[in-house]
């Protein structure tokens, strides 16, 4: 069964950048996903169960510290890898992003670099 990676942000740039970044992925068997809110990314974590979720915080519809407590809450969902990549910096962002039940808590800018360090570890994937 193939690896799946969902990016869960409404930021067309941003957006652009992780799908950019993760292409080198995609040649090794890794579905890439899209949603562009937080209602998209409830529907294909529960349709699609991505072994890792990029959750942006301030979302249309359902925000990410919601969309997280629902995954969490699930017992068939509740172990997908959850990295928040926001640009809510705030210490007490940060302890709410754990709260919900996050893995990791990134800051935007992010190094794509480093972005690609995590999959491979998460994942557990060598990319050449």
């Amino acid at each position: 069964m193939s690896k799946k990676i969902l990016i869960a942000e409404d930021e067309e740039l941003i957006c652009l950048l992780l799908k950019r970044s993760f292409k080198c992925f995609q040649s090794l068997g890794v579905d890439i996903l899209i949603a562009r809110n937080g209602e998209q990314a409830l529907e294909l974590a529960i349709k699609e169960k991505p072994d890792l979720i990029f959750l942006d915080i301030m979302m249309p519809k359902i925000n990410g510290f919601d969309v997280c407590k629902k995954l969490k809450n699930d017992p068939e969902l509740k172990n997908i890898y959850i990295i928040f990549l926001t640009a809510k910096g705030q210490y007490f962002d940060k302890e709410e992003g754990f709260k919900s039940g996050a893995n990791e808590y990134l800051t935007k800018p992010m190094d794509p670099e480093d972005l690609i360090n995590k999959v491979e570890r998460i994942l557990d994937i060598k990319v050449e």
